[in-house]
This record gives C-alpha cells, structure tokens and sequence, in this order.
C-alpha cells in the first residue's frame, strides 16, 4: 500500500502526462541488420518463437527486435517462400554449431538475404540500441512518437481524455485510463502496432458510477498495477483485473 506522500508524489509526476521510455518494437534500418554465418538449429530450438503464420523476413527480423534480443536466426521452410521461423536469443552463435555457408540458401524475398533452410539457420545481429519512444497522454487518447522516425501514431479505439499513461514490459502492452475506464493496448508482432484499445474495468459495470483518477504499473512487481477511484486507492494484481 502507497503512503500519503507516495501518493502525492505519483500525483505530481501523472500530472506530467508523459512517459518516455525504451519501448522495443520500432522499425529498425536494413543497413543495422549484421549478418552473422550460417549455423545448425539444434541450439536455437530451444530458443524458438512458434508462429503458425506466414512471416516475411523483415517481420521475423522485427518480431526479435521488438523482444531486445541480440541475434535473430531465420529459417525459411521449404513450403513456402514466406513461411520462416525466427529464432530469438543473446547467445545463438556461441551456442551454437557452424554448418557450411551452401545449407544457408538465399530468401525467396528479399534475395540479397540468407534465410537458412532445413537444419540450418542464418544468423543476424540485431542493433544494441533500441529506439526511445515517447508515450503522450493527450485529450484525445494516447500518442506515441519515436525518436528514430519523428511519427506520431494514435494508439486506436480511445478519443477521450487520457489522465495517466505507462507500460507493462512483461506482456507488452501499454496500460492507460481514463476518467471513465481502465484500459490497455496490446502489441501485434505480425501487424507491428499496437491493438486498438480494449477497457480492464469500466465504471459503467458498477451502479455508482466510480470515477477512474489515475493507475500506473509497479514497475518492482511486474504483476501489479495500482489505481485511484473516487479518492480510494486499489492494488491488485494484473491477472486479477483480466490482464
């Protein structure tokens, strides 16, 4: 539980209503792409992603970058020329057992690219820096603006006032409110944005119409997330309020 001059203090910096944080997730040039050899997959299964859809090269790239991993493995399945297999892990190369440069064939798309093959994996390192991303809480939702690009990108599903803003790194989503809700937005790895907003509490499910002040994610322990409704403050957990 918060104390008094916690709670003032947290007032103080939501009253900014802005975060500024390294949010993984950003498109990254092709030119910071590294790549490393041709390698056997044995290591890196234990290490993959499962995607049961069809993945071009740059979405496998982008779906480990967004997870701040340092190599990226790609494996493309003979059954199609867009169906690959990213492999996400900071030790793939040192773990793993060079295999000859011919088992690693170039992509289907684009060409000038190694996208592996059956039993082999084409190893990229990812940049080490990964971009700031500016959360904005606007009077018509959440914004966010990335210092690579300059874009502005509304977050969908949410035109109201926002009070407060952050995020959650262990499921990657932004958590928000309004005066009238809770709500969070999840990142699509195949879309490569952020869902249109979905609400966690609402007051228009309680007969006396509860006022949402303010939430923010305890960023010690993960799986908490506190709020302030109607001059009472709550802490639950994040798998408590649906999350």
């Amino acid at each position: 539980m918060l104390m008094k001059d916690d709670l003032m203090v947290c007032g103080v910096v939501l009253l900014v209503l802005l975060l500024m944080l390294t949010i993984p997730g950003y498109s990254i040039s092709d030119d910071d792409i590294k790549y490393i050899g041709c390698y056997t997959d044995d290591y890196a299964k234990s290490q993959n992603y499962k995607i049961k859809e069809s993945i071009t090269f740059n979405q496998g790239v982008h779906f480990c970058q967004h997870r701040l991993t340092k190599y990226v493995g790609i494996q493309e399945d003979s059954s199609s020329p867009f169906f690959m297999f990213p492999y996400c892990g900071n030790d793939i190369p040192q773990r793993s057992t060079s295999a000859l440069s011919t088992l690693c064939r170039p992509c289907e798309e684009p060409a000038t690219r190694t996208c592996g093959r059956e039993n082999s994996i084409s190893v990229y390192q990812l940049p080490e820096t990964a971009n700031i991303v500016v959360l904005l809480a606007t009077d018509h939702g959440v914004k966010t603006v990335t210092d690579s690009s300059n874009i502005t990108t509304n977050i969908g599903g949410i035109t109201e006032r926002v009070l407060s803003v952050d995020f959650y790194y262990k499921n990657d989503q932004i958590i928000f409110s309004t005066e009238r809700e809770l709500l969070k937005s999840t990142y699509n790895p195949f879309s490569m944005r952020y869902s249109t907003a979905s609400a966690i509490y609402s007051k228009d499910y309680y007969s006396h119409g509860d006022r949402v002040e303010w939430s923010t994610v305890d960023w010690e322990q993960e799986d908490k997330i506190y709020f302030y409704i109607d001059g009472y403050q709550y802490a639950a957990t994040l798998r408590q309020i649906g999350i």
